[in-house]
């Protein structure tokens, strides 16, 4: 506040308590709109504050102008409004009465359209450890266990089932990574520090090894492919 006072030249104590009480209350009508608070940030606002606040004709306009936003301008887009629905007729039946989205009494139309139902997920075989990836081909999940572990899942989206398949060549650490390649292939690394690169043939349930990474995989490792080449992110802050 002695900031404030500072800056105000003008001699005369009321003055300055009139001064120091628009500035109180414009700071409270910059935190209400969101528009006057944006405005607010711009340089020369600040040049347009003290040109006016520094005359006299200019104290009482912006005294009546921010009474009148203070007190008349603090309408609100949208009121808010829990509404509860106990019967499954009124869910159905889609409409909430009463309703107040604006500043007006309105209502709200809920269309029913489909039906909710529970569905419980089959977990996977076992739990998933650090170095655990998963890739989506078409209509199943394969999957990771991690924890150093060479096991290799496949998950039916359709079926919720989980199945075991072909373990992987070498167990699965931390910087393992698969990713979805051509058509019937999966490319993997395993993380662990290892120096290895496999595609995973879907039809045959077969890894096939391919030319090894120029360095070693592990914490932070990923691959992507672009339709044309493997691309290998090594991490481990390098």
């Amino acid at each position: 506040m002695e900031k404030i006072k500072k800056i105000f030249k003008t001699p005369g104590r009321l003055r300055r308590k009139i001064q120091i009480s628009l500035l109180t209350l414009h700071f409270n009508v910059a935190k209400k709109s969101h528009h006057y608070r944006r405005w607010h940030k711009y340089k020369h606002h600040n040049k347009i504050h003290w040109a006016i606040l520094g005359s006299h004709a200019g104290l009482v306009l912006v005294a009546l102008a921010l009474v009148f936003v203070q007190f008349f301008g603090n309408n609100s887009y949208a009121a808010g409004l829990d509404v509860k629905v106990d019967l499954r007729e009124a869910w159905e039946q889609g409409t909430a009465v009463n309703i107040d989205t604006e500043d007006t009494p309105g209502t709200i139309k809920i269309n029913s359209d489909g039906a909710w139902g529970p569905r419980t997920y089959q977990t996977p075989p076992d739990n998933l450890y650090r170095g655990a990836s998963t890739v989506t081909v078409g209509n199943y999940q394969y999957t990771f266990k991690g924890n150093g572990d060479n096991s290799f899942y496949r998950y039916s989206i359709d079926n919720n089932k989980w199945a075991s398949m072909e373990k992987t060549p070498l167990g699965v650490y931390a910087g393992a990574h698969l990713e979805a390649g051509p058509a019937d292939t999966i490319y993997a690394i395993f993380g662990n520090y290892t120096k290895r690169f496999y595609k995973y043939t879907i039809s045959t349930n077969t890894w096939t090894r391919l030319a090894d990474p120029l360095d070693t995989t592990g914490p932070g490792s990923s691959i992507v492919y672009t339709g044309t080449n493997v691309y290998l992110l090594r991490g481990m802050n390098t």
